[in-house]
């Protein structure tokens, strides 16, 4: 029986690992591209609130909000599902599209609101991706 919840353990953290991305602009295997992507399993879910995983590969390198340089992102968003809101709790950073090369992670406590933005991407994905985790 032991062995068995081990094994379990193991797949399911496997089956996170190998979560296949969905991409709501790009090409996830294009570096030259602007991409977006999100995990579509949900990290958690209270009430009218989900956490999810979003990642963003851009064509060239970009600065954000906080001064880093950067040329991909993955983060943790915090979902509004009743205001219909959404913002970043955590950024990784990348030096490198399709997320590779980390620079730099930043948390963002209640009182840094980072809301979710895709700055020069036409037409903005925003409320598609709010809808999409808000499951509306």
């Amino acid at each position: 029986m032991k062995r068995l919840l081990v094994a379990l353990a193991c797949l399911a953290g496997a089956a996170r690992a190998d979560v296949l991305w969905l991409t709501i602009v790009g090409d996830r295997t294009d570096p030259n591209a602007d991409t977006i992507e999100m995990n579509p399993i949900a990290v958690s879910r209270h009430g009218a609130s989900v956490v999810m995983e979003i990642r963003v590969s851009r064509s060239i390198v970009r600065t954000s909000n906080d001064g880093v340089q950067f040329r991909s992102y993955r983060g943790e968003v915090g979902f509004d599902c009743v205001q219909g809101t959404a913002r970043f709790l955590r950024s990784q950073f990348y030096a490198e599209p399709l997320w590779r090369v980390p620079l730099q992670e930043l948390r963002y406590p209640s009182d840094q609101v980072r809301p979710m933005e895709f700055r020069l991407f036409e037409p903005n994905p925003r409320d598609k991706v709010i809808k999409a985790a808000c499951g509306r």
